[in-house]
């Protein structure tokens, strides 16, 4: 047995059968909440509202 046909009968049988099973493989990673300073400093111009930093010192 050598050569092509040598070849596939090795993968034949050494390769696994297809599986029904679906394996997923993920990573999640926390990035924060909200926007960054520029963001919502931009978001405020935009809606016309106080940014936080604002807001809090209007509330002190």
């Amino acid at each position: 047995m050598g050569g092509r046909s040598g070849n596939a009968a090795w993968h034949r049988h050494n390769t696994p059968s297809p599986s029904p099973t679906a394996l997923v493989l993920a990573h999640w990673a926390y990035e924060g909440t909200g926007l960054t300073p520029d963001l919502e400093r931009l978001a405020a111009l935009i809606g016309g509202g106080p940014t936080r930093a604002e807001a809090v010192t209007a509330d002190a």
